[in-house]
């Protein structure tokens, strides 16, 4: 009896969630293999369908029987020949393969860092220590030097800042300032320019806030989300102009109030992904995800994220017309290794080739074609200076 055997990568189209049920095609950076037993004597099958792996384990081993003129799978053929009149037996078996490689280490071992990428560079301000001591000391990292190097120290020792970037400043808003656990939430607005490494103040927020989530969509900063002074949960959203706007203003409400979520602005809206409730890791992590619609003012529920999850607002990252996040929390205080991608025109969530180790709160960016995702927690306090890299 004869062997043959075919390779096909599965990459980026990854689909494990389903809600929760972990079906599926193969996960990106997983190899399938065929080994087909049989005698090669007659012509007229095709390949499987590719949800023949029906698991979230990647090492998952999978038998298929297939018969000639089969289906097809979408998107895969078979370039095996077979030409038997028998019905062959396939055996798909699948490893898993490096998409993530090692980036040069950060300079700190920190977490609950806020992150950014501008001018070419990736910049990671203050973070905590495995301590929970909070720290001003930031730097950058420079892809063509393939080095790090010190920037100016934050004015405050704040974490769980929101980020976002208008060409070459950096906005750092609200957060939580000192070390855990008195670190109460801020009004402080910071705008950090790149060239001139220099703070400046920006306009308060209308109330102290921390663990919210910041983006730039058109001329308007969101800042959205977070923890209130008194430790409850805000849903409140405020908007700042950036062209001269001297004052937030109020717009409509996040419709599951919540903190420690990721934020992006992408086609004309803007998202809220995850987050948790109060300062509850163990149970209160979230799957809600919602967009924001400026023209009407209104948000509105969209695809689920596959686990509640938090923890990943600094590493939320939007390329190639897709959100991405990277690492983050979920119940049980559990750092995750888990990457996913979200395609708003599908309204869907992918399984992405997973870093290589778990990360809570880690930093992520986008420089050029890579994507870089540096520090974070391994554990509940036991920050990290790994830095990985891939291209999306």
């Amino acid at each position: 009896m004869g062997w043959v055997s075919a390779l096909w990568r599965a990459r980026a189209v990854s689909d494990v969630h389903a809600q929760g049920r972990g079906t599926g095609v193969i996960m990106e950076g997983v190899e399938s293999r065929l080994l087909m037993c049989g005698d090669p004597h007659v012509a007229g099958w095709t390949a499987p369908a590719a949800r023949a792996v029906a698991t979230d384990a990647v090492d998952a081993t999978t038998t298929m029987r297939l018969t000639p003129g089969g289906a097809t799978a979408a998107g895969m053929t078979s370039a095996l020949s077979p030409t038997t009149t028998t019905s062959p037996v396939f055996m798909a078996t699948s490893v898993t393969t490096t998409v993530w490689s090692p980036a040069p280490s950060a300079r700190q071992a920190v977490f609950e860092a806020q992150g950014a990428t501008a001018n070419g560079r990736l910049y990671s301000f203050g973070g905590f220590n495995g301590s929970l001591q909070a720290t001003r000391t930031s730097y950058a990292f420079n892809p063509a030097t393939h080095s790090w190097s010190r920037v100016a120290d934050l004015p405050t020792k704040v974490t769980h800042a929101g980020v976002a970037v208008d060409g070459g400043r950096i906005w750092i808003v609200g957060g939580l300032v000192g070390d855990y656990p008195n670190n109460p939430a801020t009004r402080d607005v910071w705008r950090y320019d790149t060239k001139a490494n220099a703070y400046s103040r920006g306009p308060s927020l209308p109330s102290a806030r921390g663990a919210g989530a910041l983006v730039r969509l058109g001329r308007r900063l969101h800042y959205f989300g977070g923890l209130k002074a008194d430790g409850t949960d805000a849903a409140t959203h405020y908007v700042l102009n950036l062209d001269g706007g001297t004052a937030w203003r109020t717009a409509a409400p996040l419709p599951n109030a919540r903190n420690h979520l990721g934020g992006a602005a992408l086609n004309g809206r803007v998202y809220a992904i995850g987050g948790q409730h109060r300062r509850d890791e163990t149970y209160g992590n979230q799957t809600s995800v919602h967009a924001y619609d400026p023209g009407t003012n209104t948000w509105k529920s969209v695809a689920s994220l596959a686990k509640p999850r938090s923890h990943f607002g600094s590493s939320t990252v939007v390329a190639n017309g897709s959100i991405w996040i990277i690492g983050g929390v979920t119940q049980g205080r559990t750092p995750l290794s888990d990457v996913s991608r979200y395609d708003p025109a599908a309204n869907r969530w992918a399984t992405m080739a997973s870093i290589p180790a778990a990360r809570k709160a880690p930093v992520a960016g986008l420089l050029g074609t890579k994507l870089y995702v540096t520090t974070g927690s391994s554990g509940d306090a036991a920050p990290q200076v790994t830095s990985w890299v891939r291209t999306v």
